[in-house]
């Protein structure tokens, strides 16, 4: 679970997850954006993750903005030979049905283990 902590009127992450984190203790978590999805009845948050391969986007869904679970790091199929997985990458744009549809799947993965 991802801790949601308050610091006076801002509230923060804490880096846990392996692609939170660098070999050298720096990292972290940070830039999160939060959507309510309707048919998911879930929030659903994008973050920057700075791992050791540099920042990514990574996932996380709550349903009460208290409780957050880590969906893990967003993966993208590559477009025209360029494979952007390996891009450092810290900024996502999406369309709420673009979120509902690869966080729907997200949560299909993860509970299926």
């Amino acid at each position: 679970m991802i801790r949601l902590e308050s610091s006076g009127s801002a509230s923060h992450l804490e880096p846990e997850a392996d692609y939170e984190r660098r070999p050298d203790g720096s990292g972290g978590c940070e830039d999160p954006c939060i959507t309510f999805i309707e048919p998911l009845q879930r929030y659903a948050m994008t973050y920057t993750a700075y791992s050791p391969r540099g920042p990514r986007i990574a996932l996380a869904i709550s349903e009460d903005l208290f409780h957050w679970e880590r969906m893990g790091l967003a993966i993208f199929m590559p477009y025209e030979g360029v494979d952007f997985n390996d891009v450092n990458n810290k900024d996502a744009l999406w369309s709420m049905r673009s979120a509902t549809n690869i966080i729907t799947s997200a949560i299909l993965i993860h509970t299926r283990g």
